[in-house]
């Protein structure tokens, strides 16, 4: 009787050691896989950053286009101004509509900049 709990109690000490054995793995596999997600997070993360600094730095650009082209707008419209009444008023007029178109093209581009840099704060949240 006493020889039969005695090895009772061994078949329970081998059995929670290959328990505890198996755990440790399954600890181990998690650990793994926990840094490997960590790495995963730290890459796309430097390259949200690089994509924002890139789509801010073009944001900027198209802005600066923007207020280039309003200047030479209102430079025109200025001249215009100036300009004799008896003037080709035309020609001015002409220079003005190609001003405004160029002035148009670049505020879309900046609408479509903005846009852009909203899509990407949108994924960053």
């Amino acid at each position: 009787y006493m020889n039969e709990k005695v090895l009772k109690f061994q078949g329970d000490v081998r059995n929670a050691e290959t328990e505890l054995k198996e755990e440790k793995e399954r600890s181990a596999l998690l650990a793994a896989e926990k840094l490997k997600l960590e790495s995963q997070i730290e890459d796309l993360t430097e390259v949200l950053d690089k994509e924002r600094t890139k789509s801010r730095t073009e944001g900027k650009m198209i802005a600066d286009k923007l207020r280039k082209s309003e200047n030479q707008l209102n430079a025109a419209q200025k001249k215009l101004n100036n300009v004799d009444v008896n003037q080709d008023m035309q020609t001015w007029h002409t220079i003005i509509q190609e001003q405004q178109v160029q002035l148009e093209t670049k505020e879309k581009e900046l609408n479509r900049a903005k846009e852009h840099m909203h899509l990407l704060q949108v994924q960053v949240d």
